[in-house]
């Protein structure tokens, strides 16, 4: 077992935690992780951005958006051998357009939708019978 990649979120957290101890001299100091979410469907500026992953139709499906939130809600952030993060918000409650680009990171696609976007999304489970 080897560290993992360098861009997935333990091993980034790995590298913050090492940058501010290089600064403060303390590895645990306090650390809040915000903006962390998955666009359902493709974000608009996914194409321009990445144009292979953009051409991936599961990677911006409800499916993937579920199972990530799933293992968001089911993190205990705890990210290996370092102190894991303190807070960690989840972006955003809802999808919105900014400056006319439009984001499929929320909950719900609009203020007037009562309808959680991962009500009909199907991930995969484990049942175990005995």
């Amino acid at each position: 077992v080897g560290s993992p990649p360098p861009a997935t979120p333990p091993a980034t957290i790995s590298t913050f935690r090492g940058r501010i101890q290089q600064v403060t001299g303390r590895g645990d100091d306090p650390m809040w992780m915000s903006e962390t979410g998955w666009s359902a469907p493709m974000a608009d500026t996914l194409p321009g951005a990445n144009p292979a992953m953009a051409g991936c139709t599961e990677f911006s499906s409800e499916r993937t958006f579920a199972k990530f939130y799933e293992g968001f809600v089911d993190w205990d952030l705890s990210v290996g051998e370092v102190k894991g993060p303190d807070h960690v918000f989840y972006f955003t409650m809802r999808d919105s357009a900014n400056f006319a680009v439009t984001e499929h990171f929320g909950l719900v696609k609009g203020c007037a939708d009562t309808q959680c976007k991962l009500k009909n999304a199907t991930t995969t489970t484990t049942t175990t019978t005995t």
